[in-house]
């Protein structure tokens, strides 16, 4: 796979009630991002959907202890650390857009599609998608998917900030003409409690959280994103 500091591998996984194996994106826990990295994207892809977007499927798999060694010594290690629940996202078959592709102009690019990319990377703080590479991806069919969003920094104890992060390649772009008359469906806290039930909390461990306190602070972050889109400066470009 495309290298990176998640070391991610495409695997194929055996499927449950007699279907056949399927191929999933594993990113590896034990890798230099760490639980943070999953937490982001596990939470951000699975709020994506229900928004609308397309985004690959997120779950957690369990890596087994007691493996045989396998590839180079640095892998070995992020394999012997990554025992337990690690990111599987579901397999899309396509081509990642070039970096000219990093445009709202994109003909291709439907009104969803670019309102779903605008209150992602704005509420949730994508630092990712840059212009060298915007982590989109066209399927055979045409369909653009959104992609690799372990690099949402997002924390919610702080205080929001919502908007285009520094250097996003979408930066200069006002944000309100790009959400159009859409807008993110509400996610109370029992919603998201729901949504993100299996997120592992070995992940949210170490973070300091528990799943419930997690689901709760991302209703707030929601809330408050809701509220600073209707706001007195909606043309704002990007953070402070």
């Amino acid at each position: 796979m495309r290298g990176g500091s998640a070391w991610p591998w495409r695997v194929e996984l055996e499927a449950t009630r007699g279907a056949g194996p399927v191929e999933r994106l594993v990113k590896w826990r034990g890798a230099a991002q760490g639980e943070a990295a999953l937490v982001a994207e596990f939470t951000v892809n699975r709020i994506a959907s229900v928004w609308g977007a397309h985004v690959p499927r997120a779950e957690a798999v369990d890596l087994p202890a007691g493996l045989e060694r396998a590839g180079t010594d640095e892998f070995w290690d992020v394999l012997e650390a990554s025992v337990g629940p690690n990111l599987a996202l579901a397999w899309i078959e396509g081509r990642e857009l070039p970096a000219q592709a990093a445009s709202f102009e994109d003909p291709s690019m439907d009104a969803l599609t670019r309102a779903c990319i605008t209150a992602i990377d704005t509420c949730f703080e994508n630092r990712d998608r840059r212009v060298a590479n915007p982590n989109l991806m066209r399927e055979g069919s045409g369909q653009i998917w959104l992609i690799d969003h372990g690099g949402c920094t997002f924390d919610p104890r702080e205080p929001p900030r919502f908007g285009w992060p520094k250097g996003h390649a979408f930066e200069r772009r006002a944000i309100i003409p790009m959400l159009g008359d859409w807008r993110p469906p509400p996610l109370d806290a029992r919603a998201l409690r729901d949504l993100l039930r299996d997120l592992p909390a070995a992940w949210l461990r170490p973070l300091g959280w528990t799943r419930v306190a997690w689901a709760d602070a991302l209703a707030r972050r929601l809330e408050a994103f809701a509220a600073w889109i209707e706001g007195p400066a909606p043309d704002r470009i990007r953070s402070d």
